[in-house]
């Protein structure tokens, strides 16, 4: 604060030396014009120094501040760009691991699609094989369903075969047997299944 006042009078004082006197608007003597060049001599002189002074002291004053500006400054520029660095390389280690995941989705899509197909074939023939299991398990039942149905008509021609067997014999018997002889086998045959008694 104290700089900065010193530096204030300065100025002011400066600009005041420097304003030069009004002139007169009488046309001057040579005397006078010698002397007012030589006036004009030594104020150029005094304002020359007077400049060197205030300059000089201007430097003095201002060049800690000012070095600690531009070194502040400098700083942080720096650390402006290193931080730039840092997030162009962090871009840059982004957008390489980007293109090698690009790189490899190719790959990726091809194996997808393998797999994709390899899936397809396992399912397809495991829908085959469920498919002639099926196709078997059918063929069996209607095996084992036309034996049955064999057999049952086996059994039920066999049996019809027998009624027709009997039905015949009785026709014959009773065509060859007089009613004396069927009542005779009859009278037997009842003793036969009350055991004699009779």
């Amino acid at each position: 604060m104290k700089q900065a006042f010193l530096i204030l009078t300065l100025l002011i004082a400066g600009a005041a030396y420097a304003q030069e006197p009004a002139e007169s608007k009488a046309e001057p003597s040579a005397e006078a014009v010698e002397k007012q060049e030589k006036q004009e001599s030594k104020d150029l002189i005094y304002k020359t120094v007077n400049f060197a002074i205030m300059a000089g002291l201007l430097i003095y004053f201002l060049r800690k501040p000012a070095a600690d500006f531009f070194a502040g400054r400098t700083a942080a520029i720096q650390k402006g760009m290193a931080d730039a660095k840092i997030a162009r390389e962090a871009a840059e280690k982004r957008l390489a691991e980007i293109e090698a995941k690009l790189g490899m989705l190719g790959d990726e899509i091809g194996n997808l699609r393998a797999d994709a197909g390899l899936e397809d074939a396992l399912q397809a023939e495991r829908m085959r094989q469920a498919s002639e299991a099926d196709a078997a398990k059918i063929l069996a039942s209607a095996e084992s369903e036309i034996d049955t149905l064999t057999r049952a008509a086996r059994l039920e021609l066999k049996s019809y075969a027998a009624q027709l067997a009997v039905d015949l014999a009785e026709v014959q018997i009773k065509g060859r047997m007089s009613a004396g002889e069927q009542e005779h086998l009859l009278q037997a045959h009842i003793r036969d299944l009350t055991g004699g008694k009779n």
